[in-house]
């Protein structure tokens, strides 16, 4: 049987530690510097910007940042600034946490429009996450172990109630955000697996399984260095997950050109019926009548937009004016507007 709090255990578990961090905070710099592009363009816009693109763009910076401090947590040469860096590392970590919940409560408004119980739920359980990461500040602790030659986390187990509280949110966001999903109306037949692959779901599972994770080994309580083995990776993953949800419900694509409508508010994509529409165009332009349609005396349909991308060519038509899409045409081409298909929105009145 392992004795936890033996001396060399001990030691093993803090290498351990540090080797998933390095191998964790390696990831995430790839990823943000990946798309650091996305952060340039922001801060060069001299037009309006939206609330949620900065929230976005924290949200990786606070993360960045948290990263950074925790390679040079993890590899100071000597007994320095220990516990400095530990609360800095806990505030950012907080922020960058909190940023990434608050992301995805309003991707699921977006999801759920109009429902009252779902925003007053989700907005409650951001209070509540927020609690969590203010108590957990004010309980971080760190010294150095001369044992091991690193800077260790003192009293981990205070982080049961703020780990517990994060998995329910988790766990709620995901549940809320899968749901919504699932039953949303969509005006491209794809299957909801596609949905969720589209969506980028992955990271967020798999952030919420290492918060299970993180949450069991507290609870558990072996010693200090595996109580926070999952504790960096889940949140790295939580930011990774959130920030790739904001950019897959944006018409964000992966050439600088196509970033035009990302910080403007609630885009085109984002609206309901057009969550997973295939690469909407950018910018739009007013329609040109062509000269078939000219020849037989078919007037233009004002109000049309046209959604099309690389590789798609779904054309939209309004049926009633007003500022919300609630009902569209959906044509497979431009040519074909003889048939065309109504969806209507089965939760939006």
């Amino acid at each position: 049987m392992v004795h936890w709090t033996a001396e060399v255990t001990v030691h093993q578990a803090y290498r351990a530690l540090s080797d998933l961090n390095n191998v964790f905070c390696g990831f995430y710099l790839w990823d943000y510097f990946k798309d650091i592009r996305y952060e340039l363009t922001y801060l060069r816009r001299q037009d309006k910007r939206s609330w949620m693109a900065l929230c976005n763009v924290a949200c990786r910076f606070a993360t960045l940042v948290s990263v950074s401090l925790l390679l040079a947590m993890m590899n100071l040469p000597g007994p320095s600034y220990c516990q400095a860096i530990w609360v800095t590392l806990a505030f950012l970590s907080s922020i960058s946490a909190l940023c990434a919940l608050f992301i995805l409560a309003h991707r699921i408004t977006l999801v759920w429009p109009g429902n009252r119980p779902v925003q007053v739920g989700v907005s409650v359980a951001w209070v509540a996450a927020a609690a969590g990461s203010l108590y957990r500040i004010l309980k971080a602790h760190s010294t150095w172990d001369y044992a091991v030659a690193l800077c260790t986390v003192q009293d981990t187990v205070c982080l049961r109630a703020p780990a517990f509280i994060l998995l329910v949110v988790n766990i709620l966001f995901m549940s809320l955000l899968l749901w919504g999903c699932y039953t949303l109306p969509s005006i491209a037949v794809i299957s909801f697996w596609v949905k969720l692959y589209r969506l980028g779901a992955t990271p967020l599972a798999v952030a919420t399984l290492l918060q299970l994770a993180f949450t069991v080994l507290v609870f558990v309580n072996l010693d200090d260095a595996m109580n926070l083995m999952f504790h960096a990776p889940a949140v790295i993953l939580l930011s990774v997950a959130s920030t790739r949800i904001y950019r897959a419900l944006e018409p964000y694509h992966n050439g600088t050109t196509h970033l035009s409508r990302v910080f403007v508010g609630t885009s085109f994509m984002t609206d309901p019926e057009m969550l997973f529409a295939t690469n909407p165009a950018l910018p739009r332009t007013p329609h040109t009548p062509r000269t078939s349609r000219s020849s037989s005396n078919e007037p233009d349909t004002p109000g049309r937009l046209d959604a099309r991308g690389t590789g798609s060519s779904v054309s939209l038509q309004l049926l009633k004016d007003g500022p919300s899409l609630s009902l569209v045409r959906l044509c497979q081409s431009e040519g074909d507007l003889s048939n065309p298909h109504t969806r209507t929105k089965s939760r939006i009145p």
